[in-house]
Protein backbone atom coordinates (compact mmCIF):
# COMPACT_ATOMS: atom_id res chain seq x y z
CA UNK A 1 0.00 0.00 0.00
CA UNK A 2 1.02 3.36 -1.03
CA UNK A 3 1.48 5.85 1.78
CA UNK A 4 1.58 9.88 2.75
CA UNK A 5 2.32 10.99 6.43
CA UNK A 6 1.35 14.09 6.81
CA UNK A 7 3.25 16.12 9.79
CA UNK A 8 2.07 19.35 10.62
CA UNK A 9 2.31 21.38 13.88
CA UNK A 10 3.57 25.26 14.26
CA UNK A 11 7.09 26.38 13.90
CA UNK A 12 10.16 24.64 15.44
CA UNK A 13 8.25 22.04 16.99
CA UNK A 14 10.22 19.35 15.69
CA UNK A 15 8.36 17.74 12.48
CA UNK A 16 11.31 17.80 10.43
CA UNK A 17 13.42 15.80 13.09
CA UNK A 18 10.62 13.52 13.43
CA UNK A 19 10.04 12.59 9.74
CA UNK A 20 14.04 11.88 9.77
CA UNK A 21 13.19 9.76 12.37
CA UNK A 22 10.71 8.07 10.76
CA UNK A 23 12.58 7.64 7.61
CA UNK A 24 15.19 6.22 8.68
CA UNK A 25 13.45 3.25 10.37
CA UNK A 26 11.12 2.54 7.61
CA UNK A 27 10.86 3.00 3.50
CA UNK A 28 9.07 6.26 3.56
CA UNK A 29 11.06 8.93 1.89
CA UNK A 30 11.19 12.78 3.33
CA UNK A 31 10.08 15.96 2.13
CA UNK A 32 10.53 18.39 4.61
CA UNK A 33 9.83 22.38 4.41
CA UNK A 34 13.42 23.27 4.99
CA UNK A 35 13.51 21.23 1.45
CA UNK A 36 12.03 23.83 -0.89
CA UNK A 37 12.17 26.80 1.48
CA UNK A 38 15.28 27.24 1.63
CA UNK A 39 16.61 27.40 -1.65
CA UNK A 40 13.51 29.84 -2.51
CA UNK A 41 14.92 32.20 0.10
CA UNK A 42 18.33 32.34 -2.06
CA UNK A 43 16.51 34.16 -4.59
CA UNK A 44 13.35 35.63 -3.33
CA UNK A 45 11.89 37.38 0.08
CA UNK A 46 9.47 35.37 2.31
CA UNK A 47 6.37 35.35 1.61
CA UNK A 48 6.78 37.54 -1.81
CA UNK A 49 4.21 36.50 -4.42
CA UNK A 50 6.74 34.88 -6.45
CA UNK A 51 8.03 32.86 -3.43
CA UNK A 52 4.72 31.37 -2.32
CA UNK A 53 3.81 30.30 -6.45
CA UNK A 54 7.20 28.48 -6.38
CA UNK A 55 6.99 27.33 -2.86
CA UNK A 56 3.27 25.16 -3.78
CA UNK A 57 4.19 24.72 -7.28
CA UNK A 58 7.58 22.40 -5.55
CA UNK A 59 5.97 20.74 -3.18
CA UNK A 60 2.79 19.79 -5.56
CA UNK A 61 5.17 18.35 -8.20
CA UNK A 62 6.60 16.56 -5.26
CA UNK A 63 4.24 14.94 -4.21
CA UNK A 64 2.51 14.22 -7.91
CA UNK A 65 5.72 12.44 -8.63
CA UNK A 66 6.17 10.40 -5.82
CA UNK A 67 2.54 9.34 -5.59
CA UNK A 68 3.45 8.58 -9.31
CA UNK A 69 6.12 6.53 -8.43
CA UNK A 70 4.40 4.19 -5.89
CA UNK A 71 6.47 6.22 -3.19
CA UNK A 72 5.75 5.92 0.56
CA UNK A 73 5.86 9.77 1.48
CA UNK A 74 6.12 12.08 4.47
CA UNK A 75 5.47 15.43 4.22
CA UNK A 76 6.02 18.23 6.57
CA UNK A 77 3.63 21.14 6.99
CA UNK A 78 3.05 24.20 8.70
CA UNK A 79 -0.79 24.06 8.68
CA UNK A 80 -2.85 27.21 10.27
CA UNK A 81 -5.20 25.43 11.96
CA UNK A 82 -7.25 28.57 11.80
CA UNK A 83 -6.87 29.49 8.02
CA UNK A 84 -9.10 28.24 5.41
CA UNK A 85 -6.86 28.43 2.30
CA UNK A 86 -4.26 26.36 4.41
CA UNK A 87 -6.74 23.52 4.15
CA UNK A 88 -7.09 23.71 0.65
CA UNK A 89 -3.45 23.76 0.07
CA UNK A 90 -3.34 21.04 2.37
CA UNK A 91 -5.83 18.76 0.75
CA UNK A 92 -4.21 19.54 -3.22
CA UNK A 93 -1.00 18.39 -1.54
CA UNK A 94 -3.32 14.71 -0.05
CA UNK A 95 -5.20 14.32 -3.08
CA UNK A 96 -2.41 12.78 -5.34
CA UNK A 97 -2.49 10.05 -3.09
CA UNK A 98 -5.95 9.77 -1.97
CA UNK A 99 -7.27 10.00 -5.35
CA UNK A 100 -4.76 6.69 -6.49
CA UNK A 101 -6.68 4.43 -3.86
CA UNK A 102 -9.62 5.48 -4.68
CA UNK A 103 -12.14 2.45 -4.78
CA UNK A 104 -8.93 0.14 -3.74
CA UNK A 105 -6.65 -0.10 -0.89
CA UNK A 106 -3.61 0.67 -2.59
CA UNK A 107 -3.72 4.31 -0.87
CA UNK A 108 -3.80 5.93 2.54
CA UNK A 109 -2.97 9.27 3.52
CA UNK A 110 -2.33 9.25 7.78
CA UNK A 111 -1.94 13.00 9.48
CA UNK A 112 0.64 13.61 12.19
CA UNK A 113 0.49 16.49 14.47
CA UNK A 114 3.70 17.68 16.15
CA UNK A 115 3.48 20.29 19.08
CA UNK A 116 6.15 20.87 21.31
CA UNK A 117 9.11 18.29 20.95
CA UNK A 118 11.59 19.34 22.83
CA UNK A 119 10.01 20.18 26.20
CA UNK A 120 11.50 23.49 26.38
CA UNK A 121 11.53 25.76 23.59
CA UNK A 122 13.84 25.69 20.82
CA UNK A 123 17.03 28.38 20.08
CA UNK A 124 18.04 29.89 16.95
CA UNK A 125 20.96 28.74 15.39
CA UNK A 126 23.68 30.88 14.80
CA UNK A 127 24.90 28.81 11.46
CA UNK A 128 25.88 31.07 8.72
CA UNK A 129 24.18 28.82 6.17
CA UNK A 130 21.08 28.73 8.15
CA UNK A 131 21.00 31.91 10.16
CA UNK A 132 16.85 31.33 11.37
CA UNK A 133 17.87 27.77 11.41
CA UNK A 134 16.19 26.47 14.74
CA UNK A 135 18.24 24.08 16.66
CA UNK A 136 15.96 22.35 19.34
CA UNK A 137 18.81 20.98 21.66
CA UNK A 138 20.39 17.20 21.92
CA UNK A 139 19.28 15.49 18.61
CA UNK A 140 16.81 12.42 19.86
CA UNK A 141 17.80 9.15 19.52
CA UNK A 142 15.58 7.60 16.33
CA UNK A 143 16.65 4.09 17.44
CA UNK A 144 18.29 1.91 14.29
CA UNK A 145 18.35 3.04 11.07
CA UNK A 146 16.43 0.57 8.32
CA UNK A 147 18.67 -1.49 6.83
CA UNK A 148 20.14 -1.05 3.28
CA UNK A 149 19.86 -3.28 0.29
Amino acid sequence: MQTLLVIFGPPAVGKMTVGRCLAARSDFRLCHNHATIEPLLEVFEFGTPPFQRLLESWRQQIVDEAAAAGVDLILTFVWGLDQAEDLVVLGDYVRPFTDRGRGSPSSSCMPAWTSGWPATPPRRASRPSRPSAISPGPTPTCGPSRPTS
